[in-house]
């Protein structure tokens, strides 16, 4: 089985690109390999950035990630 780890960093909102070019994708791999989806929020240091505006993206990204499918009890 493959195994796949893909992130998104937050460093601004969800977009309709996000979703299109590879979140849609996300979602119907999940069943098909081995998947680990995360939000890279320490990645998004490498450029200055308010703390809580850090967060609130970082939770933004994820509930955005739960809300177009991505289950994170599906276990392979």
């Amino acid at each position: 089985m493959a195994r796949v780890l893909s992130g998104i960093k937050p460093t601004g909102l969800t977009t309709l690109g996000n979703y299109l070019g590879a979140q849609r994708f996300w979602v119907q791999d999940q069943r098909e390999a081995d998947s680990f989806w995360t939000v890279v929020d320490l990645h998004a240091l490498t450029v200055p950035h308010e703390p809580a505006e850090l967060e609130a993206l970082t939770r933004h990204h994820a509930t955005m990630l739960l809300a177009i499918g991505l289950d994170p009890s599906v276990a392979t």
